[in-house]
Parts: C-alpha cells; sequence; structure tokens
C-alpha cells in the first residue's frame, strides 16, 4: 500500500478493485478494464466515494502517456482455481434423489432427473456457501494455475484426493495473487479438517455436489481443463 501513496497508479485486470484500496492515497489512479459492465459497476463506486482521481478507461491505448510515464503498474501475477472437500448439513439435498413424499413413489421423476444431471456439461453448480452449513473433510488443494505474466493458453490439471467419510461436496473458487497480497472469492482463512469453513460474502462459490455413485468412494479423481477459446474450465469427477 505504501509504495503507492503520492503516486500514478495504473491497474490492468477485468473486474479488478484494487483502485478502493489505494484511491486515497495515490494520486492519480487509471483503472483499465475491458468489460463495460465492470466499467459501469467501477464508475458507481467512483461516484459513491467522490474519488475525482480516479479515472476509468477501456483499453491500454487509451492511457495518456503523461499518465504512463513514471506510473506504478500494478497486476494479477497469478490465478489459482482451489477446491477443498465438505460435509454439507443441507446443501447435497438440491440434487439428491426425493424418494417418497407424503406417501407419493417419487423414484421415476429421481430417475430422469438424476440421469438429466449426469448428461449436463455444467457439472459445478453456483452456491453462495456462507448460507449453507457445514464441516471441512480437507484442507484447501490447488487444481489449476494460471500464469496471468503470459499469454493464455490451454491448461489441463489432474488430481486424485482422498474422500473422508461423509464428504458430500467439492466447493472451487478462485485466488487472485498480487504480489505478496492473495484476494480470494472463497476460503476467508483456512479451515482444518472438521473446522466449519467461513466463506466470503457478497460472491458465490462453485460447487460439485458428489453424486450417487461417488458417495461412499475412498478416493476420486478431478480432470479439469481451461479451454483458451472458450475461456472456461471443463471438469470431471470420476
Amino acid at each position: 500500500m505504501q509504495i503507492c501513496n503520492r503516486r500514478k497508479v495504473i491497474v490492468l485486470g477485468e473486474g479488478s478493485f484494487l483502485f478502493l484500496l489505494i484511491a486515497r492515497i495515490a494520486t492519480t489512479v487509471t483503472v483499465v478494464d475491458t468489460n463495460s459492465h465492470f466499467r459501469d459497476i467501477m464508475e458507481r463506486y467512483i461516484s459513491y466515494y467522490n474519488y475525482d482521481n480516479v479515472t476509468v478507461v477501456e483499453s491500454v491505448a487509451d492511457v495518456s502517456a503523461d499518465t504512463a510515464a513514471g506510473t506504478m503498474m500494478f497486476y494479477f501475477r497469478w490465478v489459482l482455481c482451489t477446491a477443498s472437500v465438505r460435509s454439507y448439513d443441507h446443501l447435497q439435498k438440491t440434487a439428491a434423489p426425493v424418494g417418497t413424499v407424503n406417501g407419493f413413489d417419487l423414484s421415476l421423476f429421481d430417475d430422469l432427473s438424476q440421469k438429466a444431471r449426469q448428461a449436463t456439461t455444467a457439472l459445478v453448480d453456483v452456491h453462495p456457501l456462507w448460507e449453507y452449513s457445514g464441516v471441512a473433510t480437507s484442507e484447501k488443494f490447488e487444481i489449476l494455475r494460471f500464469d496471468l505474466r503470459k499469454d493464455p493458453h490451454d491448461i489441463e490439471g489432474n488430481i486424485e484426493i482422498a474422500l473422508p467419510e461423509g464428504t458430500n461436496g467439492i466447493p472451487l473458487w478462485m485466488e487472485w495473487q498480487i504480489g505478496n497480497y492473495i484476494l480470494t472469492t472463497g476460503l476467508k482463512h483456512s479451515a482444518r479438517t472438521g473446522e466449519t469453513p467461513e466463506w466470503k460474502e457478497g460472491v458465490r462459490q462453485g460447487v460439485y455436489l458428489l453424486s450417487l455413485s461417488l458417495l461412499g468412494k475412498k478416493s476420486i479423481r478431478i480432470d479439469a481443463c481451461f479451454d483458451r477459446q472458450a475461456g472456461e474450465v471443463n471438469f470431471q469427477f470420476y
């Protein structure tokens, strides 16, 4: 933070709110963001906090030579796709078979919904995990690592993890590393096995809820593949 004091700063990175931390101490802050939705949100923050020294532009071509000269540049060095395993009290019910309700046998519906769930490409659901109780059954582990100092390329990762008894879900989130600072969209701090994790509010995390065929297994393999053209990570759990 102190290296930004009374200096011109340029912040690069889609969706970065780093400028909110340094706007009060920097002389000027220029945020470069190609996403029009993020630019609109940033402009609202700037208006709300009356940051007259902050400017948001679409491209580095919009940064003036005077601003770029002698400017402190901030960018994300690493992005980590991180996960852990959890035992949820109620969240897994959103993907579990219904069974019999009030005397009505819904097994046909269960069979249809479970087959549809296995056939979909979106195996990972999105949930605000701070709203759901549960305990950690492992510590966090890394699935993919992106080096943002290089041009984007296809990345593949494969990992096998143990499934302690009671595990029924695998939460996934991103961690952005800027120098020695890590911005997480998941855990507020590391949670040991048996502890109740604290999740960051205001963002949602990805969750893979174990299928019936995987419940009770001793281990599971996770395949992760980042498609550069699509800009998405595809997962397989088996």
